[in-house]
């Protein structure tokens, strides 16, 4: 169990590696600074039950003022 752990650590999907990729992307191309983060949720007994992303996005404030 604990060898499992230490892999699935590791472990990066496809997914995962293809929205950092286009995030990154969009921050280059953009001039934003788009965030992404990785939360690893855990019951009572410390065992992962999932994960919650969040994505950081700037919005523009346009002048109201025309």
């Amino acid at each position: 169990m604990e060898l499992n752990a230490i892999k699935h650590k590791r472990h990066r999907s496809f997914a995962t590696k293809a929205t950092e990729q286009r995030v990154n992307l969009l921050n280059e191309y953009s001039g934003k600074k788009i965030t992404l983060e990785y939360i690893d949720e855990t019951n009572e007994m410390g065992q992962v039950t999932g994960t919650t992303v969040i994505f950081k996005i700037p919005l523009n404030e346009h002048n109201n003022n025309i």
